[in-house]
């Protein structure tokens, strides 16, 4: 499997220790699952496209892993076998056809607004206090407060 290799090809590549363990980790969670679903011995040059999108699925499914985590392992399995193509230990690299999971921007956490926005957001609020009738002030009053109470609230 060429584990102790490939950290120190990692190590070369000036990646940290903390790199090295979860690329381990990943690599040992293939050999697991490869060894219970196919029931061969784990050999990185039999390894196929096909395998390694039924273990991205796996992840996915069975471990309902996010699809931050499931690109982080497939990232490590991509280097993995960059190194093993590099240092001619296989001929083929089959992480070439398997993709990373897009991101959804729905998953993305929300962004605040700058100083600016917020300054802003507030002048156009107060801007409106020109030529408003009396009936319309304290609905600008109220949008004033919403808006404030939600900027401090963060």
């Amino acid at each position: 499997m060429f584990i102790n290799e490939f950290k120190h090809w990692l190590l070369e590549d000036g990646r940290s220790k903390e790199t090295l363990r979860s690329y381990e980790a990943t690599l040992n969670d293939l050999m697991s699952w490869y060894e219970k679903t196919v029931g061969d011995e784990f050999d990185p040059r039999e390894i196929s496209s096909k395998d390694l999108q039924d273990y991205r699925s796996y992840l996915e499914t069975v471990k309902k892993q996010k699809p931050t985590t499931v690109n982080k392992k497939v990232a490590a399995l991509k280097t993995y076998w960059t190194f093993l193509v590099e240092t001619d230990r296989v001929k083929t690299d089959p992480t070439r056809k398997v993709k990373m999971k897009s991101i959804s921007t729905l998953h993305v956490a929300p962004r605040w607004l700058t100083r600016r926005e917020q300054a802003r957001l507030i002048d156009m609020l107060e801007m409106e206090k020109k030529n408003e009738t009396p009936s319309h002030k304290w609905k600008r009053l109220r949008d004033l407060a919403i808006v404030q109470m939600m900027l401090q609230a963060g």
